[in-house]
């Protein structure tokens, strides 16, 4: 939600309405609209800037405002109406057409979130984030080369544009250049220690490498980014596994099969800790259960085998 003062609203004069108990008025709902969004009290955020896009129709940051809460509760359709209107009202406002971007985004509309995005960035040409974002969208339509121009363009405002950064690894990694999606996913990491996806994409590659010396390294630093991402969980317990490192592999399934008790991969890897540590019973149990939750996981029929022979 925007935190700039909204302009006093000049063409709302009703009948025998005193125009300073308007303007008060105006100024009072901003107010509490924006302490309401502050603190994710949307709803709330939401009936103020409503009743200010009533006092005044034609302000199009009322309807921007209006519009940015209305994403956050999730009525995309409702919010794109109303940031539809502030881009009729202001069509040099690039955070309304970067907002428009972000609800096609979260439709799936990535051809109209591209479309929203290079209206920005025509608007805004020396902002990083316009671009960075026009590159993430155009990588996800698999579009890579116009994706690596407007992500290169970002890093020419911003060489620190994490966004960028991380986007131009994964475009590469999609070209299966190994060695130039390590060099952007560190850059990466540079510019933002904190990046998961980053992190996890340097783990994988360690992985596909065979370095679990490596790969622990880079997934303990996602761990204390995510402590509850079971993918995080998963691929740290099989790689302490291979090392074997029964005990601190058993941890990382146990919290992950907390998270997400459904999840086969992480509950055939707390089976083959549990086989490790000599649980044998407690083994079979848990396999007896992956057959149940998906009959088809044919690694599970197989340990079964192995361990009740």
């Amino acid at each position: 939600v925007s935190t700039s003062k909204a302009p006093i609203p000049t063409d709302v004069r009703p009948e025998g309405t005193d125009p300073k108990r308007i303007v008060r008025e105006y100024y009072r709902l901003t107010g509490e609209g924006m302490e309401a969004a502050a603190k994710h009290d949307y709803e709330a955020a939401a009936r103020a800037f409503g009743r200010l896009t009533e006092i005044d129709p034609g302000n199009p940051k009322s309807h921007m405002q209006l519009g940015t809460v209305l994403i956050e509760m999730g009525d995309l359709a409702q919010a794109e109406v109303e940031l539809v209107k502030a881009s009729k009202l202001d069509s040099l406002d690039s955070g309304t057409f970067m907002h428009l971007a972000s609800v096609a985004r979260e439709k799936g509309e990535l051809e109209r979130a591209v479309f929203f995005y290079r209206i920005a960035a025509g608007i805004m040409p020396e902002t990083p984030e316009v671009f960075s974002k026009t590159g993430a969208a155009l990588l996800e339509l698999g579009h890579v080369d116009s994706a690596m121009a407007a992500l290169e363009e970002a890093l020419t405002i911003d060489p620190n544009d994490a966004v960028a950064l991380v986007n131009l690894g994964l475009a590469h990694l999609s070209m299966e250049d190994y060695e130039a999606a390590s060099y952007w996913f560190r850059r990466t990491v540079r510019a933002d220690p904190e990046n998961l996806k980053a992190l996890m994409n340097i783990a994988i590659l360690f992985i596909q490498s065979n370095q679990p010396d490596s790969t622990i390294v880079y997934l303990e630093k996602a761990r204390s980014v995510a402590p509850d991402d079971p993918k995080v969980l998963l691929n740290l317990g099989n790689s302490y596994r291979q090392k074997g490192m029964v005990a601190e592999a058993a941890l990382c399934f146990e919290t992950a099969a907390e998270l997400e008790p459904g999840n086969v991969l992480v509950l055939f890897g707390l089976a083959a800790t549990r086989a490790g540590q000599g649980k044998t019973q407690e083994s079979i149990a848990i396999l007896r259960r992956i057959t149940e939750i998906d009959p088809d996981f044919a690694p599970a029929h197989q340990a079964l085998e192995r361990l009740t022979d």
